[in-house]
């Protein structure tokens, strides 16, 4: 498997996938410059804040690849992010979740769990 930046020639087979799963689409404008896909398996994003703060968002998985392939996928552009994070000097990253799988993925690459009772709101139209 191999880990590359996210173009905008990605976006119409991420939306396939988020359609796939049953969940909304992340509009494009919402989506930061910096992401990682694995052709055909997963994708996720790294947003870069103006604090020692980064966060992964967004991650997706094929709903039509085999799900141990989605997992191997989604360590290694969790790797990825991590070093574009460091390379950009944040210190901190933080993920949400409400998955076991990347919960556990989460764990293994060294998260910690900051708040098991959070719900995510979003204000906007993107």
């Amino acid at each position: 498997m191999m880990v590359r930046p996210i173009t905008s020639e990605d976006y119409d087979t991420l939306v396939s996938w988020w359609k796939g799963h049953g969940w909304e689409v992340t509009p494009v404008s919402c989506l930061p410059p910096d992401g990682f896909i694995i052709e055909g398996v997963c994708a996720g994003w790294l947003y870069l804040t103006n604090s020692s703060l980064a966060l992964f968002g967004w991650p997706v998985g094929n709903p039509d690849a085999n799900p141990k392939e989605i997992r191997e996928g989604m360590k290694l552009i969790l790797e990825e992010t991590k070093c574009c994070m460091r390379a950009c000097d944040r210190k901190v990253m933080m993920a949400f979740t409400n998955r076991l799988g990347l919960e556990n993925i989460y764990r293994e690459h060294g998260f910690q769990v900051g708040d098991e009772l959070i719900t995510n709101y979003i204000y906007g139209d993107g």
